[in-house]
C-alpha cells in the first residue's frame, strides 16, 4: 500500500487574484521541481499566445493544454500531456486512466494540474482528517487545481484518495477521494508528467531527522533537529499523538509558537503581562520572569506553577516550585518539551480538537482570539503548517521512531540484506530457478538447516542428552494438533531421527526432558 506526497512550498500556493487559479497551480507544479516562476510571469506568458480577447486577465485559462507551454521548457524530460474528458461523467476506462496517470507522474516526481468543474452540488468534500475548502457548493465553480499526492489505500479497503493543492479556497490544501475527483474533471481536463509506470518501489526507510525538518519547515539546521528529535519523540508519545491527525496539529501548534521549534523563549521581554493577574502575575517582575517559555510557550507565573506540581508529582523535577524558582529552566532541552505535555494533556483536550480536524479551535486554545478579527492569533501560519503537516501523511509516524542513527549507506547496505532478493548459490538449487530469497531470508533458512543436520549429529552419533530431549518435546506435539498446529511435519521428522537413537540415549534424553520440565515448574511456582 502507498501514499505518496510531493514537497512543495505551501506558502506559494494561494493564487494572488481571482482569475489566477491555473498559473498558480502551475507555480506550485514547478516549485515541487526547485522552479520558482512569478504568477505574472506565467500569465504573460499564456497570453503571448492568445489573442485580447481570451487573455487570462479577462476570461481564466480557457483550457488546460496552455499549460503544457509552460511546462515544458522548463521540465521537457516531463514529457507534459493534456487529456480531456469530455464526457460527463467520465466512464471507468477513463477513471482508470486517470489513476495510472495521476499514480505515473506523481512516482515521478511531477504534479498533475486539473481544471475542475464543481456544481453546487458536488464542492470537495475532505478525508483523512483534512479541512473541507470553503467557498464552494454556492454556484458552480470553474476553477483549476495541482493534485501533489495519492494514497491507494486511505481507508484500509483500497479506498482511494488524492491531495489537492487548493490555490482559490482556503486551507488551500486537502484529501479528498480519488471518485469525487473523477467527477470534479469533466467536462474539462488535466495535465501530467508522461512517465513510466514505475514498478513496485522497495520502501526506502524514512529519516525521522528530515521529516521533522520538512514538518517545521526547515527552519533550523538538520544536526539541531537531530539532537531535538528524542525529545520530540517522547513528547508525541507522552502527548498521545500517535496519528497523522494527531501529530500534525502537535506540529502545528508547537511550529508556529516555536518558529519551527527554532525558539525555546519568547523573543519579545515579556513585560506585555506585566500584572496580568489571569496569567498569575502578581508581584513585580513577573511579565519578564515568566515570559513565554519552550515549543508551546508556556506563560505566567500560575502556569509556571501548576506545571511545577505536575512535573513533580510524576517526579521529573525535584520540588512542586521547580520552574518557579528556575524559570529558564524551561527553555531549555531537557524541560521544554514538558511544558507541550503538560498543556497538551492537561489544560486543554488537544487531542479532541486534532481528532476532529478543528484547527481554529485548537489555535484557540494554545494562543486564544485576536481580539480585531475575533480568530485565533498566528491561525494563517498554524493553517499552512497544518496542511503541510497533514500532506506529508504516514511519514509523520515516523516521528514517534526517533533517530536510528543510520546513515544512507548504511539504509542502502539494509536494504540489500533484507529486501533484495538473490538466487541460491547452491549447487542444488533447481533448473532455471531465479531469485529466491534475501540475503537476510537466506542467512534465516541457513539456521534452519544447520540446526537440523546438528541435532541430528549430536543426539544419533554421540547420544547427547539435552539434544535427545529437544527430539522428544518436537516428537510430543503430534499428539496434540490443536495446540500445534504448525509443528505436525516438524513432529514427524523429529520421531525419524529419533528411531536411530539408541535405547540408553533415549532413556538419558527422557530424564533430562523431565528434569528440564521438572525445573520449569518450580520456576513459574515461585
Amino acid at each position: 500500500m502507498t501514499e505518496r506526497v510531493l514537497r512543495y512550498d505551501h506558502a506559494v500556493v494561494p493564487q494572488e487574484r481571482s482569475w489566477d487559479c491555473a498559473p498558480a497551480s502551475t507555480q506550485v507544479v514547478l516549485n515541487t521541481r526547485g522552479i520558482y516562476l512569478d504568477e505574472d510571469a506565467i500569465v504573460a506568458e499564456i497570453n503571448a499566445r492568445l489573442s485580447p480577447a481570451q487573455y487570462v486577465d479577462v476570461n481564466g485559462t480557457d483550457y488546460v493544454g496552455l499549460l503544457e507551454k509552460i511546462l515544458d521548457p522548463r521540465l521537457p524530460d516531463a514529457k507534459y500531456t493534456s487529456v480531456y474528458l469530455s464526457s460527463d461523467p467520465a466512464n471507468a476506462a477513463q477513471k482508470a486512466t486517470l489513476w495510472t496517470n495521476i499514480v505515473r507522474s506523481i512516482d515521478a516526481g511531477y504534479g498533475v494540474v486539473m481544471n475542475w468543474d464543481s456544481p453546487p452540488n458536488n464542492p470537495p468534500r475532505a478525508i483523512k482528517g483534512s479541512t473541507s475548502p470553503v467557498g464552494y457548493g454556492s454556484h458552480e465553480i470553474f476553477h483549476y487545481v495541482a493534485c501533489m499526492g495519492y494514497d491507494d489505500n486511505y481507508d484500509g479497503n483500497r479506498g482511494r484518495a488524492v491531495w489537492i493543492a487548493d490555490p482559490g479556497f482556503k486551507p488551500f490544501g486537502y484529501w479528498i477521494t480519488f471518485d469525487q475527483c473523477a467527477t470534479l474533471i469533466p467536462p474539462k481536463g488535466y495535465c501530467f508528467a508522461d512517465q513510466p509506470l514505475a514498478s513496485t518501489p522497495v520502501p526506502t526507510p524514512l529519516d525521522p531527522v528530515r521529516v521533522l525538518s520538512e514538518v517545521m519547515g526547515d527552519a533550523v539546521t538538520l544536526d539541531r533537529y537531530r539532537a531535538l528529535l528524542p525529545a520530540v519523540s517522547q513528547c508525541l508519545a507522552e502527548c498521545e499523538c500517535t496519528t497523522v491527525a494527531r501529530i500534525a496539529m502537535w506540529a502545528a501548534q508547537t511550529g508556529e509558537e516555536s518558529g519551527g521549534l527554532r525558539w525555546m523563549e519568547e523573543i519579545a521581554s515579556g513585560s506585555e503581562y506585566e500584572g496580568r493577574k489571569d496569567l498569575g502575575n502578581i508581584y513585580a517582575g513577573d511579565g519578564i520572569r515568566f515570559k513565554g517559555r519552550g515549543p508551546i510557550q508556556v506563560t505566567g507565573r500560575l502556569n509556571y506553577t501548576m506545571l511545577s506540581k505536575w512535573a513533580h508529582a510524576r517526579g521529573l523535577v525535584p520540588d512542586d516550585f521547580f520552574f518557579v524558582t528556575t524559570p529558564t529552566a524551561l527553555s531549555s532541552d531537557q524541560y521544554g518539551f514538558m511544558g507541550v505535555t503538560w498543556y497538551w494533556m492537561t489544560q486543554r483536550p488537544m487531542n479532541a480538537a486534532a481528532d476532529a480536524g478543528d484547527i481554529e479551535t485548537a489555535s484557540i486554545y494554545v494562543n486564544g482570539r485576536n481580539p480585531q478579527t475575533g480568530r485565533a492569533n498566528g491561525i494563517e501560519d498554524r493553517i499552512a503548517r497544518y496542511n503541510r503537516a497533514l500532506a506529508m501523511g504516514d511519514r509523520l509516524l515516523a516521528l514517534l521512531e526517533g533517530d536510528d542513527m543510520f546513515t544512507d549507506d548504511d539504509r542502502m547496505l539494509l536494504r540489500q540484506i533484507s529486501e533484495v532478493r538473490r538466487p541460491s548459490l547452491s549447487p542444488f538449487r533447481w533448473p532455471g530457478e531465479g531469485p529466491v530469497n534475501t540475503c537476510a531470508g537466506f542467512a534465516w533458512s541457513a539456521d534452519g538447516n544447520v540446526h537440523i543436520g546438528l541435532v541430528e549429529t549430536l543426539a544419533v552419533k554421540y547420544g547427547d542428552p539435552q539434544h535427545v530431549a529437544m527430539l522428544i518435546a518436537v516428537a510430543s506435539c503430534a499428539q496434540y494438533p490443536l495446540k500445534y498446529p504448525d509443528r505436525q511435519s516438524d513432529a514427524l521428522l523429529a520421531a525419524r531421527i529419533l528411531r536411530k537413537v539408541d535405547e540408553d540415549a533415549h532413556t538419558a534424553g527422557e530424564a533430562y526432558l523431565k528434569a528440564w520440565f521438572d525445573a520449569e515448574q518450580a520456576h513459574q511456582g515461585t
